[in-house]
């Protein structure tokens, strides 16, 4: 056959096939390789990206609406014991559809429409013929990429999957040497928790992608080096306590950012183990959209990836445009005892300030310019400067394969709460970061010798317990 012969082929078998996804990481597969043109049907969870949100919908959850975590973990625990699906499908709809291609998942059936309903619907709907049926079980990033082939040749298109995979790959690349320059990653001991009640550690993937990233996740590790980690699992809050993060990440599994801060605040302001890790009185916990990122095993994987470069070294310029997240700030309930801490010595104005203007929970700057990101989180210093074989920083390998940066910060907040100090004659204020006590030093140069001396023991001495 001749090569226009093999393009005609491939173009008729595209105008044949209609293609359902039954998972949201399936569904960003399928646009990633080309193929949103052939989508008819997706699942009630697939949202991304946009242009397929007008698909009809197959699937529905059995177990009603998001109430808290607890609730959630609850009910899905009595239905699994009691051998009741949590997702239903419409097999009228999908009747009408006739696919040719379905594509699933024999990974979670927590996650979306077990495998074995599916099938059953299938042969119940009896196609002639029958649809393929495309089953996606990744455990790691290198099954991720491989999905992508495979759902590229199931649809047609193994040439734009290829292509898309090979784009993936040199992002991968990019992320992964760069981070290999950067070690030792400035915060790279992570512990990372997928559901907030009860506490979930990352699994599978995401302790690869830490791994890849520069950073470490002892609460559930890779299996070997390069590879994935088990599936996540329950743990306690004395094995988040015992393993003292430099860093916590809070990506619950279905959540978006703003359900994600509630749930944060809820559960875990008021714990005392929580307000002891070193990583929340440092203020290095941080939240990401769960819906979107590191639960989806699919090609934003590689955003995440890219995140976690930047997140572990303090290198915002690493992160993509438009990444969901927002940094975790000290519970209200400190904020409180740092204030009355504050009034105790004379710092009265100040510290009412900075409580009445703060909120319990996440909060993002306004001032998203690198300049301010790279010097704001509390003790971080001018990013290493990395040298290439082209004679540039290791960041500029990076940006061709990242957008600019979105990484939110507290640079605003540091500024207020040190002005508002200021004005009213204060010598101290709150730093919104980390929570710890710091002089005003335009204050401080209007003092005698003597006390700035003194004064700069004491903080030399404070930033001494916050490194270390």
């Amino acid at each position: 056959m001749t090569a226009g012969g093999e393009m005609q082929q491939a173009q008729l078998q595209q105008l044949q096939h209609r293609v359902v996804s039954l998972l949201p990481s399936a569904t960003e597969i399928v646009v990633q390789v080309g193929g949103s043109h052939l989508l008819c049907g997706r699942s009630h969870e697939c949202d991304y990206p946009p242009e397929i949100t007008h698909l009809p919908m197959l699937t529905s959850a059995t177990n009603g609406h998001f109430t808290n975590s607890r609730d959630v973990h609850d009910s899905t625990t009595s239905s699994m014991v009691a051998g009741r699906g949590l997702y239903g499908i419409d097999g009228d709809q999908l009747v009408k559809i006739k696919p040719t291609v379905v594509v699933t998942q024999s990974l979670c059936s927590v996650c979306s429409i077990d495998l074995v309903t599916v099938e059953r619907i299938l042969r119940k709907a009896k196609f002639e013929p029958p649809p393929k049926i495309v089953i996606l079980n990744p455990f790691s990033i290198e099954d991720v990429l491989h999905d992508m082939l495979s759902v590229g040749s199931a649809i047609g298109l193994e040439a734009q999957s290829k292509a898309a995979v090979e784009k993936l790959q040199a992002r991968i690349q990019a992320a992964s040497s760069l981070a290999s320059k950067l070690a030792p990653a400035k915060h790279g001991k992570c512990a990372f928790l997928e559901w907030i009640d009860p506490l979930f550690c990352g699994g599978h993937w995401t302790p690869q992608l830490i791994a890849m990233a520069g950073g470490s996740h002892p609460l559930n590790p890779p299996s070997a080096p390069g590879q994935a980690a088990q599936p996540s699992g329950v743990i306690s809050p004395e094995a988040v306590s015992a393993m003292d993060p430099d860093i916590v990440i809070i990506s619950p599994c279905g959540l978006d950012l703003a359900t994600a801060e509630e749930e944060s605040t809820a559960a875990l302001a008021d714990q005392a183990w929580w307000r002891d890790l070193r990583a929340v009185r440092e203020g290095r916990v941080v939240l990401v959209d769960g819906n979107a990122h590191f639960n989806r095993p699919g090609p934003r994987l590689v955003d995440a990836l890219e995140f976690l470069v930047g997140l572990f070294n303090d290198m915002p310029e690493c992160i993509p445009e438009g990444f969901p997240w927002k940094r975790l700030r000290m519970p209200e309930v400190r904020q409180q005892d740092m204030a009355r801490a504050a009034n105790a010595n004379g710092a009265s104005g100040a510290a009412t300030s900075l409580t009445s203007a703060s909120k319990s929970g996440v909060t993002a700057s306004d001032d998203k310019s690198p300049e301010k990101s790279a010097a704001v989180d509390g003790n971080r210093n001018e990013a290493p400067a990395v040298v290439c074989g082209n004679g540039r920083g290791a960041a500029a390998a990076l940006a061709p394969h990242l957008g600019p940066s979105c990484a939110p910060n507290l640079a605003h907040d540091v500024e207020e709460a040190h002005a508002a100090a200021c004005g009213v004659g204060n010598r101290h204020y709150v730093d919104p970061v980390s929570g710890y006590m710091a002089p005003t030093w335009r204050m401080m140069w209007r003092e005698p010798m003597q006390l700035r001396v003194m004064w700069a023991i004491g903080t030399l001495a404070t930033l001494c317990l916050v490194t270390r």
